[in-house]
């Protein structure tokens, strides 16, 4: 990869959903990864040849663990805006080949978070899955994180099925 390559956003598709996290890259990949961490570090040493299965990232002061762990659950009401959702968001990112890229993304929340049930949208937890997406998580194993940018001035939110 050329700097330039790393200063020019990549558009992706995100669903960050509570089993599965899914990247969809504009070559038409897409990546699927377990929605699998918790907090706090490994507390593992990988001893094999192979490819690492646990990665340690922070976010907000806070380490989680990431990949084949006995993970925390993801169903619950904060999980779209917590720093759960943000390092395996990272992670997937990761795993796609966007380490040290800028990301515009496009992402979902359920239909329930984004609507109320007069029609209108949710403000509010709109601009908090906004917010968190935005905020930095560091990967811990030394790869570059990929950055969530703008685009005209947002992220771009949109309402999906659960």
């Amino acid at each position: 990869m050329t700097d330039s390559d790393s200063m020019t956003p990549i558009s992706i598709g995100l669903d960050d959903g509570y089993a599965y996290t899914k990247v969809a890259l504009p070559d038409g990949r897409l990546i699927s990864i377990p929605s699998r961490a918790r907090i706090g570090k490994a507390g593992v040493t990988w001893v094999h040849d192979s490819q690492p299965r646990i990665f340690e990232y922070e976010t907000d002061g806070t380490v989680y663990a990431v990949g084949a762990v006995d993970a925390a659950s993801t169903q619950f009401e904060d999980y779209p805006h917590s720093g759960l959702n943000r390092v395996i968001v990272q992670h997937a990112l990761q795993e796609a080949g966007l380490a040290g890229r800028s990301v515009h993304a496009v992402a979902g929340l359920p239909v329930s978070a984004y609507y109320r049930k007069n029609g209108q949208q949710r403000r509010e937890t709109i601009e908090k899955k906004r917010a968190s997406l935005k905020q930095s998580v560091r990967p811990l194993q030394g790869a570059m994180p990929a950055a969530m940018v703008n685009r005209w001035g947002q992220f771009r939110l949109i309402c999906i099925d659960p």
